[in-house]
């Protein structure tokens, strides 16, 4: 497992649960090395280039004998170096990540984009002006959305994810902005969608060869930052049109792995837009094994050569980050957002917590501490 957070946790405990051996590899995100399915956590040095991990990575296959061994990428970044170098590691490793020539297309914005337009996927109006003086001539509606196209040059704005701006005056300032930080190129400027929080929806899906093999839609209820944060409560749904609307991009692109889609419902003519494409494990996952359908165990089973039947997750489970989540029912609650009632009534039925288990309680222990100790660094 490369990375850490609260989807790697996910993924740990899946394999863990079922005797099969994980080692964790992170540098930043520690949580997942508190539990007890870890057997082991070598270092990740984040190292120049994409090939010299790659190097690493087949070092310590052939020092510790772990041919065969399934390599889970739990971001873009490590699942983009999979995909950049597929061959040289699938003579070691069972991938889970599609080669470059498929990832591509769902790793950078630029080129989802244009795919999702050719095949008649909703999404914003979508830009990417090279200069201040392109982006200063753009003919586009207000408030717009900038954010990275590609997760490859530590900025401001990637940490923030994306940044508002509801003028000209606010683009330029930002764009310039974000220009002195990362190459104007990596740059997307994006129409912002009318949207409530509620009106998020994601696909979530293993895919093989360009086909589903399971499937999950859900509803992100809340989210910290509340404009453009990571989902703190999630609650699984029934919703044919994302559903339908996401198969069509990964038909389209003949994906293979595991995805998350974002998607927003534009208030002004009620149609889904496609947000985001995350071509690798995500957050809230977990959720689905109590809604019926584990991800990484159906993942390992395909690799080990078994034909899974294709599986959808039932509706009305929810999954909650209860550290982040309080803080952001509470922010909800107190812009009017959220009644106190309808906050506790969330906590009801069945709920997956997203770092708390009875059989693996370090974690949950630990996620506080690790969550305060990240904000006091950002801060500092």
């Amino acid at each position: 497992m490369l990375g850490g957070a609260q989807g790697s946790l996910g993924v740990v405990r899946s394999l863990g649960r079922r005797g099969i051996p994980v080692w964790l590899l992170t540098n930043d995100n520690l949580l997942a090395r508190f539990s007890r399915y870890v057997r082991r956590a070598p270092a990740w040095p984040r190292l120049s280039s994409p090939s010299l991990e790659a190097e690493y990575l087949l070092g310590l296959a052939k020092k510790h004998e772990l041919n065969g061994w399934a390599l889970f990428p739990g971001s873009d970044l490590e699942a983009e170096m999979i995909a950049r170098n597929h061959a040289r590691l699938a003579e070691r490793y069972l991938l889970t990540t599609a080669p470059w020539d498929v990832l591509q297309w769902a790793c950078d914005k630029r080129l989802i984009c244009r795919r999702a337009a050719e095949l008649g996927v909703d999404q914003p109006p979508s830009y990417n002006p090279r200069t201040l003086d392109e982006a200063a001539a753009l003919d586009c509606r207000f408030p717009m959305v900038l954010k990275p196209a590609v997760k490859k040059t530590e900025s401001s704005l990637r940490a923030a994810k994306a940044w508002r701006v509801d003028n000209r005056e606010q683009l330029l300032a930002r764009y310039a902005e974000a220009c002195a930080q990362m190459d104007c190129e990596e740059i997307l400027l994006q129409e912002l969608v009318p949207a409530s929080t509620k009106e998020q929806c994601s696909y979530g899906g293993l895919w093989i060869d360009g086909r589903p093999v399971a499937s999950v839609t859900a509803r992100c209820l809340r989210q910290l930052p509340l404009d453009f944060g990571c989902a703190t409560y999630v609650l699984t749904v029934e919703e044919p049109e994302v559903e339908e609307i996401a198969g069509r991009f990964l038909a389209g692109i003949g994906y293979t792995g595991l995805v998350e889609i974002e998607f927003k419902r534009d208030r002004r003519d009620g149609r889904y837009k496609m947000l985001d494409v995350n071509p690798r494990i995500w957050a809230w996952h977990s959720l689905t094994r109590r809604a019926g359908v584990d991800f990484p165990a159906l993942m390992w089973r395909h690799l080990s050569g078994e034909t899974v039947a294709p599986v959808r997750a039932r509706a009305g489970v929810a999954w909650i980050h209860m550290a982040r989540d309080v803080i952001a029912a509470f922010q909800e609650i107190r812009r009017g957002a959220l009644a106190p009632v309808e906050y506790f009534n969330s906590l009801r039925g069945p709920l997956e917590f997203a770092a708390m288990t009875s059989d693996d309680p370090l974690p949950g222990c630990a996620d506080f501490p690790l969550l305060a100790g990240r904000a006091l660094k950002r801060a500092m």
